[in-house]
């Protein structure tokens, strides 16, 4: 026997658990799972002498193909971000070339975009948290600061803020509705001032806030 070939294909098999996943069965070796693409990609067939080389490799690619179900499945329940991914991944213990090679592979899937997901975020959030608010709370899913800072200043003006300060204001505004008004006035300051709006932003809330006092609460 050739001593470079390690053992030899005998068959291919349909997964059980993913239809895109082949079962590749070795005369002595244990059989490995990969992707029918892999399987393609590596020029594979059966009655195939295999070296330990390439079988090592088709281990490699059997942790590679769990690690891309993996995210998969982390991705369809809602949209994540890079990091979000990447450290799903490391808390199930992958190594750093297989998080690279699935981070890699589910970029070009296109089904991770830190931009898009920015955009997506501020779209729906806009209305309710401060420029400052959501700087922080993309950082916190670990989208890079010059993304984040791209993205609000193309989809996040200082109209939006206002209305967004102007909206949680009143409903502040009803909340302390029995204090006295300077007493008001502070409350709902300081609440703005904690979500991260601008100085200027909050004293523009108030007075506008202050104008629509009737019966000592604001007009619905």
């Amino acid at each position: 026997m050739n001593p470079e070939i390690f053992d030899e294909i005998t068959g291919k098999f349909a997964s059980q658990g993913s239809a895109s996943r082949v079962q590749v069965v070795f005369r002595d070796a244990h059989p490995v799972e990969i992707s029918a693409q892999q399987w393609v990609d590596l020029s594979l067939k059966e009655g195939m002498s295999v070296s330990r080389e390439l079988y090592l490799r088709l281990q490699e690619a059997q942790v590679e193909t769990e690690a891309l179900d993996k995210a998969f499945r982390f991705l369809q329940v809602r949209p994540r971000t890079e990091n979000e991914v990447e450290r799903h991944l490391e808390k199930k213990d992958y190594a750093p070339p297989v998080r690279r090679h699935v981070m890699e592979k589910l970029r070009d899937l296109q089904l991770l975009n830190d931009h898009q997901f920015a955009r997506m975020y501020i779209e729906q959030k806009k209305s309710q948290m401060s420029r400052m608010e959501l700087s922080w709370k993309l950082r916190q899913r670990g989208i890079h600061t010059n993304v984040t800072d791209t993205v609000l200043q193309e989809h996040y003006d200082d109209a939006i803020e206002t209305r967004a300060a102007l909206h949680l204001g009143r409903k502040q505004w009803r909340k302390y509705r029995n204090k006295p008004l300077t007493d008001r006035k502070t409350k709902v300051g300081q609440y703005l001032q904690r979500k991260g709006f601008q100085t200027s932003v909050i004293y523009a809330v108030l007075d506008e806030l202050e104008r629509f006092v009737e019966d000592n609460d604001i007009r619905s």
